[in-house]
């Protein structure tokens, strides 16, 4: 996170089953779920997620600042 802050959610794939959009070709799904856990990520702070990991960023915080983040994709190999 560059600036400001914001909760990100994430919950195992396996428990996300109510799909309800998705755009492979952007590496995007839409799923319905939303008992996920929320981790608050601050400036100077980062998220690692995982191929087994569904997670929803963008959740606003108390503080409801905008936020400025890099995301970077790094594809592993065999998935």
């Amino acid at each position: 996170m560059l600036e400001g802050e914001e909760y990100m959610g994430v919950l195992p794939r396996t428990c996300c089953s109510d799909l309800l959009e998705a755009h492979p070709e952007n590496d995007i799904c839409f799923y319905r779920e939303k008992n996920y856990s929320k981790v608050k990520v601050s400036k100077d702070m980062f998220a690692v997620f995982f191929p087994g990991d569904c997670h929803a960023p963008c959740i606003r915080t108390e503080a409801a600042s905008q936020s400025v983040k890099a995301v970077f994709k790094i594809r592993i190999k065999g998935v």
